[in-house]
C-alpha cells in the first residue's frame, strides 16, 4: 500500500516541476525572436542558391567539363593496378614427404594470412586421408599409407582447415615463404 502511495506522491512532485520549469522556460523564450532568426537564415540561403542558378555558363563548357572528368575517370580506371605480392603464387611446397597445399586470405589487420594448409599424396596428388584412432595417413587414390605418430600430429580445426598441429612444417613453409618474399622484392 506504502508502494502506491509513493508512486502517486512521485507523480505529483514531477508534474507540479515540470510545470513550474516550463512556465519559465516559456517566459525567457518569449524575448528571443526563435523564428525570424530561422527564417531569416532560411531566405538567405535561398538567395544564394537562386543567384548561383542564375549564372550564364555556356552549354560547350559544361560539356567539355563533363567530358574530362569521364576521361580522368576512365584513365584512373585503367591505372588501378593489383596490389598483389608476388609470393602468394607460392602455394605448394613437399614437406616431410608430403605435398602441403595452402592458400591466403587478408587477415583483420589487412595482411596475408597463410590458411587451409592440407597434405597431399606426393605421387597423386590426392588429398591425404587420416584415420585418427589408428594414427595413419592414406590416400585413397594409390593406397599408400603413413604412420602419423612418428612424423605428424593432426587434428580438426575450425580455424585452419582440416589439418592443424602441424607446427613443425607449418614453421618450414613460413621461413620457405620468407625466403620466397626476399627472392621477389629483390628482383
Amino acid at each position: 500500500m506504502a508502494n502506491t502511495k509513493d508512486k502517486i506522491l512521485f507523480g505529483l512532485i514531477s508534474a507540479y516541476l515540470v510545470t513550474v520549469l516550463g512556465n519559465i522556460t516559456s517566459d525567457k523564450l518569449q524575448d528571443v525572436r526563435v523564428l525570424n532568426s530561422i527564417t531569416s537564415r532560411l531566405a538567405w540561403a535561398n538567395e544564394k542558391i537562386n543567384s548561383f542558378f542564375r549564372l550564364k555558363i555556356e552549354l560547350w563548357i559544361v560539356f567539355s567539363v563533363l567530358v574530362g572528368l569521364y576521361l580522368v575517370y576512365r584513365l584512373l580506371k585503367s591505372i588501378k593496378v593489383d596490389h598483389q605480392p608476388d609470393y602468394l603464387e607460392y602455394t605448394s611446397d613437399t614437406v616431410k614427404e608430403w605435398v602441403w597445399k595452402w592458400s591466403y586470405f587478408i587477415n583483420q589487420w589487412d595482411q596475408y594470412q597463410m590458411s587451409e594448409m592440407t597434405p597431399y599424396c606426393p605421387k597423386c596428388d590426392v588429398q591425404l586421408r587420416i584415420d585418427r584412432s589408428h594414427r595413419k595417413a592414406r590416400c585413397v587414390n594409390c593406397n599408400k599409407e603413413w604412420d602419423t605418430s612418428r612424423n605428424y600430429v593432426v587434428y580438426d580445426s575450425p580455424h585452419r582447415g582440416e589439418w592443424e598441429d602441424y607446427t613443425d612444417t607449418l614453421l618450414i613453409i613460413e621461413a620457405r615463404i620468407k625466403n620466397y618474399k626476399k627472392k621477389t622484392e629483390n628482383s
